[in-house]
């Protein structure tokens, strides 16, 4: 995203960056001592590392996250914040309901403390479900996360009611979590995006938002008084054909939040 004009895009915008850099990073790997957690020692690391930088921030923090599990991060350094959770699926997923062990689709069942959950990792960041809004999924109707999200009563969104109107739809979603807490971050995760048209995502997802509408979205978001940081993840820079190709995608990041 650096490489690709991220910062200058933010400079256009007279958008002031102080850029703390990288935490060390870590590439997923297969884990067979935690077949249903894979990695979660080294998530739970990166994790608090990340919230430790955002606690002490100096000004908004802005997380480019590698998988979803980023957010934990952010939540956990922003204390006690309501979640605009924009994904291409809710991360509802538990270790019981995901045996694959792929924590990056467990990320809100973990911050909602579901049962079945990594103990350790649940007790890290937390967030209630009456402060949590579900944005921009496109699932089908007999997808067990939603059952999950019904049962909590947990604001939804969808991808549908967004194309019939963005401005609508991100205004409905501030409204709810500033009513919610007194602060509150936002979560995108690249798979929320239209793949056809914008392939940036990890795991390209059916269906999915445009870039016109994610930048609108994160307009009204960001606009908000209690808006207390953004998470971006789970791009994947080798689905596109080259670094200029990313351009789109920072142009809407950027104009999101100017």
């Amino acid at each position: 995203m650096r490489a690709g004009g991220l910062l200058a895009a933010f400079d256009d915008r007279g958008i002031s960056v102080h850029d703390l850099g990288d935490l060390p990073g870590f590439r997923w790997r297969p884990d067979p001592s935690r077949p249903n957690a894979q990695n979660a020692g080294a998530v739970l690391r990166m994790a608090s590392d990340l919230a430790g930088v955002v606690a002490t921030a100096p000004g908004m923090p802005l997380v480019l996250g590698g998988d979803s599990t980023a957010t934990w991060g952010l939540v956990a350094g922003t204390g006690s914040p309501a979640l605009v959770y924009i994904d291409g699926t809710p991360g509802l997923h538990t270790p019981e309901t995901r045996p694959a062990g792929n924590l990056s689709s467990m990320v809100l069942a973990h911050l909602l403390g579901l049962p079945g959950c990594d103990l350790t990792l649940a007790a890290f960041a937390s967030v209630l479900p009456r402060r949590v809004v579900l944005y921009g999924e496109d699932l089908p109707v007999d997808d067990p996360q939603l059952s999950v999200a019904d049962r909590l009563r947990l604001s939804r969104i969808t991808a549908n009611e967004v194309h019939a109107g963005p401005a609508k739809s991100a205004a409905r979603a501030r409204f709810t979590v500033e009513d919610a807490a007194e602060h509150f971050v936002v979560h995108v995760a690249a798979d929320v995006l239209a793949f056809a048209h914008a392939p940036y995502a990890d795991e390209p997802q059916p269906g999915g938002l445009s870039l016109q509408e994610l930048t609108g979205t994160l307009a009204v978001l960001t606009a908000s008084p209690q808006f207390a940081g953004l998470a971006l993840t789970n791009v994947n820079p080798d689905h596109v054909p080259d670094e200029p190709a990313l351009a789109p995608l920072i142009e809407a990041l950027a104009a999101g939040l100017a």
